[in-house]
């Protein structure tokens, strides 16, 4: 099999594609540990949000000219789903008929029919699509041949046992107005005693990487309210060596981990306030959950491992570890 020596991953720099909204993430997320893991010679990235809105439909002009000059053997592109920004499916047709170039698409939010319908929509351009947010099996992809189950990995240098002090009860560190249901239970919780610290969103109120993960650290429980309940968040929070309580029901997560003994999952707002005051008030339930979730977590789901896995999928050699 060959060996990956030139990887190229195309992201939009901002988040939603708004530089008001702040940066998108997808450098300490993908490309740093992407690139330090060894797996592969070189990582470029090319930013095609800004492209797009300086010079619109030519920025397709654009990504193929770096794309010949730089000729990586993958791809990984992460689209923002919204045709005035994307890059056209064209320009990556072009890429693998006439450049030889493997296409693989990063889908992190890939559930219900929208979804599924844009999914579709780019299958015939793709050479393979990575789900990350959700189980192929949950989706329907299962013998697709295209689909390779992935998650999203944590950068180990950002999100690790810091030996805190575990003086936060419980936490919710991200953008309280992205979904309304977040606000309503964690103002539920404080109304009823419990002692939950918000901190985090978009644009000027994003905290730094180290602040973020200090925080989760700190957290005896941390919350996760999410319509696809495996994200990011998933990881980041077992690598704090944090309890992980969320209320999405997709069944996505247990499909990576074990259900009341890794991880805890409420529906309601009543049944999570006595899911936190349960485990309060139980430290050595709690620590053990905390305990074998970052186990798992750190063992099992590292940044390595996934870009491991999809390379091998995809029909790369990896070097093995010495």
């Amino acid at each position: 099999m060959p060996s990956v020596n030139k990887v190229m991953v195309v992201f939009p720099q901002f988040d939603q594609g708004r530089p008001e909204l702040g940066a998108s993430g997808v450098d300490p997320v993908f490309r740093d540990p992407l690139a330090e893991s060894g797996l592969c010679g070189s990582v470029m990235e090319f930013y095609y949000d800004q492209a797009m809105v300086n010079l619109g439909f030519f920025a397709n002009d654009i990504f193929l000219d770096v794309l010949a000059r730089y000729r990586p053997d993958i791809v990984f592109y992460n689209p923002l789903g919204w045709q005035k920004m994307d890059l056209s499916r064209l320009s990556f047709d072009v890429a693998r008929r006439n450049l030889g170039i493997k296409i693989a698409m990063l889908r992190t939010d890939a559930r219900g029919e929208e979804g599924h319908l844009f999914n579709e929509s780019w299958m015939p351009f793709l050479d393979y699509i990575v789900f990350m947010g959700s189980s192929l099996e949950v989706l329907g992809y299962k013998s697709n041949p295209k689909a390779i189950q992935g998650f999203i990995p944590f950068n180990g240098k950002i999100f690790f046992d810091r030996r805190l002090p575990k003086d936060i009860d419980v936490s919710f560190i991200g953008n309280l107005n992205r979904e309304p249901l977040r606000s309503e239970f964690i103002e539920f919780f404080k109304s009823k005693g419990i002692n939950v610290v918000t901190k985090g969103g978009d644009g000027n109120n994003r905290i730094p990487w180290d602040e973020y993960a200090s925080l989760m650290n700190r957290s005896k429980i941390s919350l996760s309210f999410s319509h696809e309940d495996l994200t990011a968040r998933t990881f980041e929070v077992t690598a704090c060596k944090s309890m992980l309580l969320q209320n999405s029901s997709s069944g996505d997560t247990a499909k990576f981990f074990d259900l009341d003994k890794e991880f805890i999952v409420a529906i309601s707002k009543e049944e999570m306030l006595d899911v936190i005051t349960y485990y309060l008030n139980h430290d050595s339930e709690r620590e053990k959950i905390t305990q074998v979730g970052y186990d798992k977590t750190t063992q099992v789901y590292t940044s390595k491992n996934m870009w491991s896995y999809v390379f091998n999928k995809m029909g790369f050699s990896v070097p093995s570890d010495p």
